[in-house]
């Protein structure tokens, strides 16, 4: 009898009687070949080498039953240790990325000191308008997405995300004058971790209980006061009532006529906010479709502007933006936002890295922002944060009314430096300029630099 047939009377007597003398000996002749695949796999780590063996000798003893007679325990085994040995890797890969990610989120909280923000925040939450505080709360507290929040406010996702940034900005500027300072990317952080907490386990139930206990309560109490009132119970009548026999029958029937009551309320107010939320859902509707009819005329304004304001030679010389190395901000002699075509286009083409940072700048992208830029290299870590969110805000609130176009030009300076003018067009008065943007490249990124170009 050859190995393979010991192999296949030794897992036929284990599924049948769990023999651990059968198992043990199963063991002995394939961990070997279990060990070494799962060793090749996991690249070397023993760790997870040892931790696919137990999962795969563990499948092998619940599925002993279920496995094939005819085919080679060996091959079956081996083919499940190469499965297991992906999977367990794959887990490993995705927890050392969010171990990863928890570091690094709690690196931005230590930034602002919680223990100075507790005491003030909701101080500095009341001091926002209602429209604020409803942003910041279905954002930060509920974690509900920036779509969801669009469509509650009746405006686009990226109308929501801006919503939500002016918010924080005018939360963190509270704190200020409470003493506390922080940039705009730590308080988000902040807000949506320490700021809220878990209610100690088994409280809903416990709240649950007592207000259906005092609910149950108070009604049953003025039902049967109402009763007593309208019916002219006699005191002496209704002592000999309680003593009765049929009390309990009595109470019943009055907990019944009580619920059936509470019952015929509930539906007649579900059918009432029912026909509300209809009427609502199709004004909105309505009011969708009209948004979407006025909006279509306006590229096409802006265009028959821009024609209008170069026909009659009222075009200035336009505004150029250039980077400051002192400052580190964009300087610009025109009010400014972007809407258009804008997108994260990526960083392979200096065209794709501008076209990233605005599209990052308007829609309120932070981290995308930082990525795109390059900052001095005078500007210590320490002074990093705070340019990056000084400029970031002071480039959002800038580009209020302005729709980019096209690359008109470009130039390349002996330095590797890359210069692209957009074009684009001043939404209130209809004004063509120019957007100049400097970049470098950086290994295989173009990234924005923020130094003294000329």
């Amino acid at each position: 009898m050859n190995a393979n047939d010991e192999s296949a009377l030794l897992l036929q007597e284990f599924a049948k009687s769990r023999s651990e003398t059968a198992f043990v000996t199963l063991l002995g002749r394939h961990l070997n070949l279990v060990y070494s695949a799962a060793f090749r796999r996991c690249g070397g780590q023993t760790g997870l080498t040892e931790e696919v063996c137990q999962k795969v000798f563990i499948d092998f003893a619940r599925k002993a039953h279920a496995l094939p007679i005819d085919r080679p325990v060996a091959g079956w085994l081996y083919q499940h240790a190469c499965f297991v040995a992906s999977a367990t890797l794959r887990a490993e890969v995705r927890r050392q990325r969010r171990e990863k990610v928890a570091v690094q989120l709690q690196s931005l909280t230590e930034e602002t000191n919680w223990s100075d923000m507790a005491p003030v925040l909701d101080e500095a939450m009341l001091d926002l308008s209602a429209a604020d505080r409803d942003s910041l709360a279905q954002r930060f507290f509920e974690k509900r997405p920036y779509a969801e929040i669009g469509e509650r406010l009746g405006s686009s996702e990226n109308a929501a995300r801006m919503r939500v940034s002016r918010s924080l900005d005018k939360l963190r500027a509270a704190l200020e004058k409470r003493g506390v300072t922080s940039t705009a990317s730590a308080l988000g952080i902040a807000m949506a971790g320490p700021a809220i907490i878990a209610a100690p386990t088994g409280w809903a139930s416990t709240i649950t209980s007592l207000v259906m206990v005092n609910t149950v309560k108070t009604t049953s109490t003025f039902g049967l006061i109402s009763i007593m009132t309208s019916t002219k119970f006699k005191i002496g009548f209704l002592a000999a009532v309680l003593t009765a026999t049929g009390t309990v029958l009595v109470l019943h029937q009055i907990g019944n006529r009580l619920r059936a009551a509470d019952n015929a309320v509930l539906k007649h107010q579900v059918a009432e906010l029912t026909e509300e939320a209809l009427a609502a859902r199709e004004t909105a509707a309505r009011t969708t479709e009209e948004l979407e009819r006025l909006r279509r005329p306006t590229e096409e304004l802006l265009r028959l502007r821009g024609e209008v304001a170069k026909l009659r030679g009222t075009q200035t010389q336009p505004a150029l933006v250039k980077v400051v190395s002192n400052s580190g901000l964009f300087s610009t002699g025109e009010k400014a936002t972007a809407s258009g075509p804008l997108a994260d286009m990526g960083t392979d083409t200096p065209e794709n890295a501008s076209i990233s940072l605005l599209w990052a700048v308007t829609t309120g992208q932070m981290y995308r922002f930082v990525e795109l830029v390059k900052l001095a290299d005078d500007i210590s870590e320490a002074d990093a944060s705070k340019v990056n969110d000084q400029l970031f805000r002071q480039m959002t609130n800038a580009y209020a009314h302005w729709q980019f176009g096209s690359v008109k030009r470009t130039e390349n300076r002996d330095d590797g430096t890359q210069k692209l003018y957009f074009e684009y067009t001043d939404i209130d008065t209809g004004r063509v300029g120019e957007l100049l943007v400097c970049l470098r490249k950086y290994e295989s990124a173009w990234k924005v630099v923020i130094d003294d170009v000329p």
